[in-house]
């Protein structure tokens, strides 16, 4: 039995050991692939450099518009292109957002700005309701700080401007009915529904041309950004180093499981068990030793 019991320690080491499993495993493939991971992670990193020095800066800059709408029963405003209140408050400040951003104020806008304004003009700018709020956010996307700033600013000012105008048109028709009617009736006194006469309906009419639309106004103006919206440089490196380490690590575990190669003393003894005896040296850069 004893001869037995030390023949069978004398072929423990014929016996390959099952291999180390847990942390420690990931631990020593990680230690055996370290240059590959590294070599990846510089270069997933150079091309994260490379992106940013050739992708195309974009600027955003953003300007504000108050929406005040009138009373929707007011009839002396009745027939005007005019924002009125609804049950809704959104829908009103979403019919304003539509007045903004539409195809005949980029037209202005364009003109104003002239060649350097980003081309198609609509798609680089954006009017939407700020939530829970009376206010319309334009921003503006362009290749430098300065003509987002402009195109921003040049919503704003040519929508209320074309609103102005349509205003003012339909005002020139409902002040010369109104100058009619009341040249008609001399000094009679003539009431509307909502208690005003035609000459204090006339007066207000007259008043209301002398100003710009009502309903808009300028909250904030766009100010010129000092550093692009994107690339994100930092958020682009971070990127490029954590697709390094996934990639790296990832090509490292594979070739562990397609390599079946030895590759250090702890690995032979950890399967074997067998005793160091002797090791060859590496052959130096000179020739041989």
């Amino acid at each position: 039995m004893a001869d037995l019991d030390r023949a069978d320690r004398s072929a423990d080491w014929l016996r390959p050991r099952v291999e180390q499993q847990g942390l420690q495993r990931y631990v020593n493939t990680i230690r055996e692939r370290i240059r590959l991971i590294a070599a990846v992670t510089v270069l997933t990193t150079l091309a994260a450099v490379a992106y940013l020095a050739v992708a195309p800066k974009v600027y955003e800059a953003r300007s504000e518009l108050l929406v005040t709408p009138v009373p929707a029963d007011d009839p002396a405003l009745s027939g005007l292109p005019i924002i009125r209140q609804s049950s809704d408050p959104t829908r009103d400040v979403e019919t304003a957002a539509r007045l903004i951003a539409n195809r005949a104020v980029a037209d202005q806008v364009r003109k104003a700005v002239g060649p350097d304004a980003p081309d198609p003009l609509l798609d680089n700018v954006t009017a939407e309701p700020v939530a829970q709020s009376n206010l319309v956010a334009v921003t503006a996307r362009a290749s430098s700080g300065r003509v987002a700033q402009q195109v921003a600013n040049g919503f704003a000012d040519k929508a209320i401007a074309l609103q102005t105008q349509r205003l003012h048109a339909a005002l020139d028709k409902s002040i010369a009915n109104l100058e009619a009617r009341v040249g008609a009736l001399g000094n009679q006194q003539n009431t509307q529904g909502s208690g005003l006469s035609l000459r204090e309906q006339l007066t207000r009419l007259q008043t209301l041309r002398g100003q710009d639309d009502p309903t808009l106004s300028i909250q904030t103006r766009a100010a010129a950004p000092s550093s692009p919206s994107s690339p994100k440089k930092k958020l682009t490196l971070i990127a490029g180093v954590l697709a390094g380490l996934i990639l790296g690590v990832g090509g490292a575990f594979a070739l562990q499981v397609l390599d079946p190669r030895l590759r250090r003393e702890e690995q032979l003894r950890s399967l074997y068990g067998l005793p160091i005896l002797g090791r060859i040296p590496k052959e130096g850069k000179g020739g041989h030793n």
